[in-house]
């Protein structure tokens, strides 16, 4: 494991815009090959499976999968520039690429498709190689991750739904383009083959068991190796059961191209989509992982290593390959150390094409369509759709509509329209009237803001201070990030961000920031929050901003927040119990009242954490409240109301806000 020095070095290291081979490995120590090559396994094991899935997602023979995951892999583990990403077939880049050769007028499963994926591969490693001349890789900063959540989920629901003549052996080979080759799949259902529907079924089950019950266990692998076992034993495939047959027991061998398989133009328009695809997706692999191990990527330069393993596997006739979030995930939970892991990877895969291929004859097509629809049902993020359709009705219809314009008109279309959408949504935020305010923020029990510079705590520490305000949105919460890591002092022991005075804030603004914090975290900074006690433009922007706040300490203001600070590096922590309190959907004489309330944080500390709901007519309690502030829209008016021994008590005053946070402190102070 690399020291706290070593990952500060290598986080505040000005990233080069191209590495030489085997980068990655400099500074490679042996004591970790053991630890490396038991990963490799680890990711072959669970590459086996859905590389083959994958690749009948594009329509070629399964073993392709496997060459892919042997080419691809091993020349991106020789020229990335990044430790841990594993490279591969991956769902959405093989969805996207099935999805453009249907659109293409090429039949999935046809010899057609053999002859153009050499062609195809190459050119989406061309534009991807010209992408990185002209830094494209710095446009993603503009897709908003709610497009990115739609677009995941309509490209799965088209492969899934494609994926249905297969599962269940419905014999139904055409094209599965919306809208006459969606129809035709749903009316072959009834021609299904029985023993292929038992087969699914008993796959899904179990894929789905395994994942929720014995989530550590390699589900596919497991299921790939009991349906062959079973469908080998019974002869399944004399009942109709469509079987993998015979897999070449060799390594692959270069192809050519062949230019006239299909019209060049074309060719090119899907290439550049999937090109797209492949840049988006990998950079998004590539952030997440590197903000874990206190690495700030540089995107930009990994982009031609996405080109050059995509035109290396072109030369090989495989499909176009992406970053892996399931498998660089596996690698590191393994302790796979370095870019070793990904290439002892390929060479297990390698073996397996040699040695098992034949193993593999009786392999029924129902299960590998079992595992693929699962691995594409696993990629949606439920929970955060969730959240917007709950939190955020704009950021619901912007997904919506990406999902539906991804499924109906493609993948480059959709996310082409979702940002336009997105960018129109960012617009109408920021040029209505606040409406739905809610209030969030620490309040102290004496305002030390004005305090002079002999009075300020010196937390004996260096630190750096920087502040966040505004409305943030998906296309400027970059540029608050960049301004902060390049202004960092790479002596500070502590960050203290305010974010005070922000007024908005969107899903994808949300999750940057939160990353940044965890950023900090893994280069060993201590990170402290400032928000005082203020109102938010609504009631989503509060519900994101406690996502934030979640993330580290809050204090109301820079003076508390370097006491902070000074407590950290003495050793002098406090332990306090929190008590929580709530009220809900309460009202009372048409007035309405709802939200909650947390206090105190520390001993003279209070966060007033209220969500506001206007809804006249309805009492009930969740909780036995005893305390509750609310801010009317239309005017200043306070109103706050107390529960005590079985009783309300309301008051309704005009005042500021400063001072019913003083009557609330004091009510709570007499129940506490």
């Amino acid at each position: 494991m690399a020291t706290l020095s070593q990952v500060k070095n290598r986080a505040n290291a000005k990233p080069k815009r191209f590495d030489p081979p085997l980068a990655s490995l400099k500074g490679y120590q042996l004591k970790n090959l053991p630890e490396d090559i038991i990963s490799g396994a680890v990711v072959a094991a669970l590459t086996l499976p859905i590389s083959m899935g994958y690749a009948d997602i594009v329509g070629l023979p399964a073993v392709y999968g496997l060459y892919a995951s042997v080419v691809a892999t091993l020349v991106f583990a020789i020229i990335t520039g990044t430790r841990h990403i594993v490279f591969g077939m991956d769902s959405a880049t093989s969805a996207v690429a099935g999805t453009t050769l249907v659109s293409m007028g090429l039949v999935l499963g046809s010899q057609q498709i053999i002859d153009v994926m050499p062609l195809f591969t190459l050119l989406t490693g061309a534009f991807l190689v010209l992408f990185w001349v002209f830094k494209a890789g710095k446009l993603v900063r503009y897709v908003p991750s709610v497009v990115m959540h739609g677009f995941i989920a309509g490209i799965s629901l088209a492969v899934v739904i494609s994926q249905i003549p297969t599962l269940f052996g419905t014999g139904y080979s055409g094209t599965s383009s919306f809208p006459y080759g969606t129809i035709a799949i749903f009316q072959s259902i009834p021609d299904a083959t029985p023993a292929a529907v038992v087969i699914a079924i008993v796959s899904l089950a179990l894929l789905f068991g395994i994942k929720k019950f014995i989530p550590k266990a390699p589900g596919p692998l497991i299921v790939l190796a009991l349906a062959t076992i079973v469908c080998g034993l019974l002869h399944l495939d004399e009942a109709g059961v469509a079987i993998l047959g015979t897999v070449n027991a060799s390594l692959p061998t270069p192809v050519m191209p062949n230019l006239d398989a299909v019209d060049l133009f074309t060719v090119i328009g899907g290439a550049f989509s999937v090109a797209v695809v492949i840049t988006i997706e990998s950079l998004l692999c590539l952030e997440a992982f590197s903000i874990k191990i206190g690495e700030r990527s540089n995107g930009n330069r990994e982009v031609i290593s996405f080109g050059i393993a995509n035109v290396a596997a072109g030369l090989f006739g495989c499909p176009p390959c992406s970053a892996s979030i399931s498998r660089t995930a596996a690698a590191m939970d393994s302790r796979g150390h370095s870019q070793i892991a990904s290439i002892a990877a390929a060479g297990f895969i390698a073996l397996i094409i040699i040695v098992l291929a034949p193993l593999l004859y009786y392999l029924p097509r129902p299960a590998l369509s079992a595992i693929v629809v699962v691995a594409l049902i696993g990629v949606v993020d439920y929970k955060r759709i969730a959240t917007y359709a709950r939190h955020a009705h704009t950021e619901f219809i912007v997904f919506l509509l990406t999902a539906i314009t991804v499924f109906f008109f493609g993948a480059i279309e959709g996310v082409a329209f979702g940002i336009l959408i997105s960018f129109g949504m960012a617009y109408y935020r920021r040029s209505r009237k606040d409406t739905d305010k809610a209030l969030l923020g620490v309040a102290a029990a004496d305002d030390p803001l004005r305090a002079s510079e002999k009075e300020r705590p010196n937390p004996g520490v260096p630190f750096s201070v920087f502040s966040i305000k505004g409305r943030l949105t998906f296309y400027n919460i970059d540029n608050h990030i960049d301004r902060i890591l390049e202004n960092l002092d790479p002596n500070s022991k502590a960050v203290i961000l305010k974010i005070s005075k922000v007024k908005s804030i969107d899903a994808t603004a949300t999750d940057k920031l939160v990353q940044l914090i965890e950023l900090l975290h893994a280069r060993g900074l201590h990170v402290k929050l400032v928000r005082k006690l203020a109102l938010t433009d609504d009631d989503y922007t509060r519900h994101e901003l406690r996502m934030v706040l979640q993330e580290a300490k809050m204090y109301p203001n820079v003076v508390e927040a370097m006491e902070g600070i000074k407590r950290d590096f003495s050793n002098q922590r406090i332990e306090v119990e929190v008590p929580f309190v709530t009220v809900t959907n309460t009202s009372k004489s048409g007035s309405s009242f709802s939200g909650r309330m947390r206090f105190p944080i520390s001993g003279e500390k209070y966060l007033f954490d209220v969500d506001l709901d206007n809804t006249p007519g309805r009492r009930r309690r969740d909780a036995e409240p005893f305390l509750f502030l609310s801010i009317s829209d239309a005017s200043d008016t306070i109103e706050y109301v107390r529960f005590a021994e079985g009783e309300w008590s309301w008051n309704q005053e005009t005042e500021n806000v400063r001072i019913a946070v003083d009557r609330l402190r004091m009510l709570a102070e007499a129940n506490l």
